[in-house]
């Protein structure tokens, strides 16, 4: 896993593009909001902040992994193991 301070500054970008996906404010947002039962993401938004998410951090993630994604902390979760296998690839 990438360091802490950097796995921070991974979930702040997460928070500022759920918050313009979504239109809530950002400091509203935590780690263990729940996309659909706190933040109210429909399906829709969940694909748009899939897209967002891959064209961020420039990742390609499965469909099933996305599936399971339910709060902010998990998309980090999942950003900082792709960007860990990218960086390995490399």
């Amino acid at each position: 896993m990438f360091p802490r301070r950097q796995s921070m500054v991974i979930e702040d970008q997460i928070k500022q593009l759920i918050s313009e996906e979504l239109g809530i404010i950002k400091n509203e947002i935590s780690l263990t909001s729940d996309l659909i039962d706190s933040l109210g993401a429909e399906p829709e938004d969940m694909i748009s902040i899939m897209q967002a998410t891959e064209l961020k951090f420039h990742i390609k993630v499965s469909t099933e992994n996305w599936s399971k994604i339910r709060t902010i902390r998990d998309i980090a979760h999942l950003v900082d193991v792709y960007l860990e296998i990218k960086q390995i690839e490399l």
